[in-house]
C-alpha cells in the first residue's frame, strides 16, 4: 500500500494521523507506509487497504491479531522469586 492509497482513503492526511493517533507530521514523514501501520490500516479499512509488507502478520504481534474492537488480550501476570534478605 502506496501513502497515497492511504490518503486518498481517508481524504487527507490529518484524517490519516487522527485515525492512527499519530501527529499529522509524522503521518506526512512517511515516504513509504510503515509495515506495522500496513497491517493496523488493512485491519482498520477491513481490508479495503492490502498491505504489501514481506513480513507474515504474526510476526508485528498485536497490530495483526483478530481481535474484536476494543478488546486486547491480557498480558499474564510474570512471578518472580526473590531472594530473603
Amino acid at each position: 500500500m502506496t501513502r497515497d492509497e492511504v490518503f486518498a482513503f481517508f481524504g487527507n492526511a490529518s484524517k490519516v494521523s487522527r485515525a492512527c493517533g499519530l501527529t499529522h507530521s509524522a503521518v506526512l514523514a512517511w515516504r513509504d507506509v510503515p509495515q506495522q501501520w500496513q497491517f493496523q490500516l488493512e485491519r482498520m479499512t477491513g481490508g479495503q487497504l492490502k498491505a504489501d509488507c514481506p513480513l507474515p502478520p504474526y510476526a508485528l504481534g498485536i497490530a495483526a491479531l483478530d481481535l474484536p474492537e476494543g478488546r486486547w488480550p491480557r498480558t499474564p501476570a510474570v512471578e518472580t522469586e526473590h531472594e530473603p534478605d
